[in-house]
């Protein structure tokens, strides 16, 4: 699959949807499946179920870049856990601490 088309993402996507189809309590974004369970009973039957289909069509994981039995997780710039998604703190202190742009052109597309 060529890189330098714009529509190899959306094909990586829908390729990553079809071979994780049908299985309950996981969310793919490109190259991440993220999934989860009620607790840990469901979630590790979950993640069998996962790891079995992986290997079945060949899809390898880098453990170092994996986290099992994690309570919440950074994913994007959110906080994700029991209590749902949430934006992370750090991100929104940034935001705030943002001085205003000084060069009109930049605030004129930026302001109301």
């Amino acid at each position: 699959m060529p890189f330098c088309l714009l529509s190899v993402h959306n094909e990586f996507q829908h390729c990553m949807e079809e071979a994780f189809e049908g299985l309950e309590g996981i969310a793919i974004i490109i190259d991440n499946i993220l999934q989860c369970g009620s607790n840990q009973e469901e979630n590790d039957r979950r993640l069998k179920v996962v790891m079995e289909r992986a290997l079945k069509i060949g899809i390898k994981f880098n453990k170092d870049k994996c986290s099992f039995s994690a309570r919440s997780l950074c994913y994007f710039g959110h906080i994700i856990g029991k209590d749902g998604m949430k934006p992370d703190p750090e991100k929104l202190r940034a935001i705030k601490e943002m001085s205003i742009p000084q060069q009109t052109r930049y605030r004129n597309m930026t302001s109301n």
